[in-house]
Formats: structure tokens, C-alpha cells, sequence
């Protein structure tokens, strides 16, 4: 009796998990909407995913199984025990913005390790299952909307210059950029496995559309990002299993091959009249000027688009000089897209600061000068290192370290098993893809909208190793209530 009210409670918690997951595009169009049309400082985001963070901390603390979860709830403490700490810096250091900011700005940091803490403690015990196929249908629904706002002509622009890519109805396209390039391998590899096996012709036409969305939001929204990512992961998808048909001579791995490889001829014949074709030239032309020693035409510097030099010292003004006049930074700067430019100040900034702040970090500031500090930061290791101190960072990023060391670890004992397996290699390589991106665009694990998928990746990766590797890591027998 017992063990059937707790797979009743397994499954309603399993529900509400995948109906709050599928209207993550909806939460995100709202949040749009509110910020464009009613400029609203709390968005329908916010509150959503507020109130979300607070049921499943209650579900994972206030419960009568807390104390199998010692370890979950002992770092939630701590993690509070950090924000509680930081805040009261906040208020005693003069200028560092108002405590709203900070509080709102600190709840889009715990975001993520918090909603790993809880995917991952649930899912060890057995009480929720992070399913691929909801992760590929929550892939559709964002494409699809970017594309029903692109022929309809209502989306939003991607860029406000030079380049016209196309977002569709969301606000963040660093957000939806992050969010694509991290489920697309995933979705890509469910689809394509039932492509290829499915006898249905509608469910193979309706999968071609899902192929063509993939191809025309990658070249459409514009980011190289996206772009880079998705076409990089084809040909290796199509390389790996063509190489595994050499070996088994399977016909379903040469059709995943063949397809994987038409995909990455079409996107590369997609440049010459799609946006990413636009923001290459910018890329080359960016990079042009910044390797010309003295550029034939004065243009404005792009430091002074960041900072007002008025603010800093003529001894910080020189250092940033000494910096960003040296050919490796400039290059750097390029790549980064001239996050390094928008990073400075806040360095500049950082070292003046007592102890106590470089262990907490400098907080969120709402304005000095032309830089709103708040927002600059594009590279989220930099920006949770300045923000949150080096022992914010470190609580921080306590729990994704912990998982991803481990279960590599386990992935190099099992390393045969690792290569044998798509899943693993396509989940592997989207874990790989998340931390490059927080490395080089930001938007990743600093923003609730991008964090939820990243944890849901991680833990799915984590249940793919656990059942290649035969590991008996749930204490439930879930197969009873996984419909």
C-alpha cells in the first residue's frame, strides 16, 4: 500500500516536472512580451521560475525523506548560509547598487546549481526520470515558434545591426542561442533513430520538418554560436556511425550517417543567403580591423563604447590601455566578440576591493558612468568569479564539478561502453558544449531560462552512463509509474 501512494507521488511529481518543462518557450514569450510591450522589471520568468525553485526545495527539504539526503540538504544550507553573507556585504559596502538588484540578480545564479541538486537527488532515488524524447519535443516548440515568427514577419530581430537575423517572439537571443545549441544534438539523435526505423510515412514527413527547423534556426537567428555547434555535431554524428557501418555493416548507420552529412551540406550551402552568412562578414571584418596595426579609416575604439574614462584613475585607464593595445588581446577580444572589453572595467574594479568582497564578491551595480555592470559580463565563469567572490564561485559551481568529474571518471573506466554508445557520446558532447559556451558567450549557467535544460542534460547523462554501465543507482523500481 505503501510503496503505491509513493509511485502515485513519484509520477504527479514526474507530470508536473514535464508540463512546467514544455511551457518553458510559453513562460519565455510571456517574459518577452512583458519586457517589450509593458516594460516590466518582474516578468512572468521571474515569477514562474521563483515559485518553481520554492516547490522543489520543498520538496526536496521539507519532506519526510530529507535525512536520506543529508548531503543535498547540507549544501543548500551552505549555499544559503553564502547568499546571506553576500547580501549583508551588499549593504554595508556603499555603492554597490541596491539590494532589489542583487537579490534578483543573486536568485539567477542559484538557480542552477539548486535545480541540479534537485534533478539529481530525485532521479538517485528514483523518483523522476529526465525522458530525451520531453527534451526533443521542447526543442520543436522553440523552433517552431522562431519559425512561425519569421514567415509571419512579427519576430523580433536578432541584431540591431548589420546583420538581420531573426529570433522569433523571445526577448534573450543569447538565451535561445544557448538553448538550441544544447538540446538540438539530443533532439537530433531521438528523431533521426526513429527516421530511420519508422514505416510511417506522416511520422517520417513530420521528421523531416523537425530536420528542416533544425538547419533554419541555426542559420536564421544569425549567431555563430548555433551555428558552429550544430554543424560540428553532424559531422561528427554522421563520421561516427559511418565508421560504425564500416565495421557492423548495418543499413539503419548508414542512413544516419547519409543524414547527418546531407544536413551539414545544406547548411553550409545555407550561408550564401541566410544571416549567417551575414554575420560571417561582420566576423571577418571585425577581425580585419583588429589586426591592422593602424586601420586605414578612424573608428571609434570599442572600449570607449563600454567605459567612460572619466570614472576610472589615469592609473586604471593606463592599465586598460597597456592591455587592450597588445595584439593577443585584441585577437582574444575578437573571438569573445568584445566580451574582454566589456569584462575590463569590472576587473579594474574587483582588485581595488577589500577581502572580504574578493571572497563574496563586488555584487551588481545599476549604473556607473556609460557601464551598467549589472549586465556586461558575457563570460559567466568571469562573471560569477567578480560577482560572486572566489568562494561564491566555488559553492557555486560545487555540484555540476562534483558530477561532471565523477561521472567522467566513470566514462574513462568504461571507455568501450562510452564509445559504443550514441546516447552517452551525444550527451558527453552537449556537457562539453555547455561548458564551452559559459566559457565564450555567457547565457548559460547565469541564466534560469538556459540553467533548467543544463541540468536536466547533466542528470540525463548521468542515467544514460548508469544504465550502459548496469549501475544500480536508483532505490526505487520506477518502471512502475514511468508512463
Amino acid at each position: 500500500m505503501n510503496n503505491q501512494i509513493e509511485i502515485q507521488k513519484n509520477s504527479r511529481r514526474n507530470q508536473f516536472i514535464i508540463w512546467f518543462v514544455l511551457l518553458q518557450p510559453l513562460v519565455d514569450i510571456l517574459t518577452s512580451l512583458g519586457i517589450i510591450y509593458f516594460k516590466m522589471s518582474v516578468t512572468v520568468g521571474v515569477v514562474a521560475r521563483s515559485l518553481f525553485l520554492c516547490l522543489i526545495m520543498w520538496d526536496l527539504i521539507i519532506t519526510p525523506h530529507w535525512k536520506k539526503r543529508k548531503a543535498a540538504v547540507f549544501y543548500v544550507v551552505i549555499l544559503a548560509l553564502y547568499c546571506i553573507s553576500f547580501l549583508g556585504l551588499i549593504i554595508i559596502t556603499p555603492d554597490n547598487g541596491t539590494i532589489f538588484t542583487n537579490i534578483k540578480q543573486l536568485f539567477k545564479i542559484v538557480y542552477f546549481p539548486l535545480t541540479l541538486v534537485y534533478f539529481y537527488q530525485m532521479y538517485k532515488e528514483g523518483r523522476i526520470i529526465i525522458r530525451k524524447e520531453l527534451l526533443s519535443k521542447v526543442l520543436f516548440i522553440y523552433m517552431f515558434i522562431i519559425f512561425l515568427g519569421f514567415i509571419s514577419g512579427t519576430g523580433f530581430s536578432a541584431y540591431s545591426t548589420r546583420v538581420s537575423g531573426n529570433k522569433g517572439w523571445f526577448f534573450a537571443g543569447n538565451d535561445l542561442t544557448a538553448i538550441l545549441s544544447l538540446l538540438i544534438p539530443l533532439g537530433f539523435h531521438v528523431t533521426v533513430t526513429q527516421f530511420i526505423d519508422s514505416r510511417s510515412l506522416t511520422k517520417r514527413l513530420f521528421i523531416l520538418f523537425y530536420f528542416f527547423l533544425i538547419v533554419f534556426s541555426t542559420t536564421h537567428i544569425g549567431t555563430k554560436a548555433i551555428y558552429f555547434s550544430t554543424l560540428v555535431f553532424f559531422f561528427i554524428y554522421g563520421v561516427y556511425h559511418g565508421i560504425k557501418f564500416l565495421s557492423q555493416k548495418k543499413v539503419f548507420q548508414i542512413g544516419v550517417s547519409t543524414t547527418s552529412l546531407i544536413l551539414v551540406a545544406l547548411m553550409l550551402v545555407s550561408m550564401k543567403f541566410t544571416p549567417i552568412g551575414e554575420s560571417f562578414n561582420v566576423l571577418q571584418f571585425k577581425f580585419e580591423q583588429s589586426t591592422e596595426e593602424t586601420p586605414p579609416v578612424v573608428v571609434e575604439d570599442p572600449i570607449e563604447e563600454v567605459i567612460d574614462k572619466d570614472d576610472f584613475t589615469d592609473a586604471e585607464n593606463e592599465e586598460m590601455e597597456e592591455v587592450t593595445e597588445s595584439s593577443t588581446y585584441r585577437v582574444a577580444n575578437w573571438l569573445l566578440s568584445n566580451r574582454l572589453d566589456k569584462a575590463l572595467p569590472v576587473h579594474i574594479h574587483y582588485m581595488d576591493q577589500s577581502a572580504a568582497a574578493k571572497m563574496l564578491g563586488i555584487g551588481y551595480f545599476r549604473e556607473t558612468g556609460k557601464i551598467d555592470l549589472s549586465t556586461q559580463i558575457e563570460i559567466d565563469f568571469l562573471a560569477l568569479f567578480y560577482r560572486h567572490g572566489f568562494l561564491g564561485m566555488l559553492i557555486i559551481l560545487l555540484p555540476m564539478g562534483y558530477i561532471i568529474l565523477n561521472e567522467l571518471t566513470r566514462a574513462f573506466k568504461h571507455w568501450r561502453k562510452v564509445i559504443g554508445s550514441p546516447e552517452i557520446l551525444v550527451l558527453l558532447l552537449s556537457v562539453m558544449y555547455m561548458l564551452a559556451f559559459a566559457l565564450i558567450t555567457g547565457h548559460v549557467l547565469v541564466s534560469p531560462a538556459v540553467s533548467i535544460f543544463v541540468s536536466m542534460i547533466i542528470v540525463s547523462w548521468v542515467e544514460s552512463q548508469d544504465r550502459s554501465f548496469h549501475s544500480k543507482s536508483s532505490e526505487l523500481n520506477y518502471s512502475a509509474y514511468r508512463r
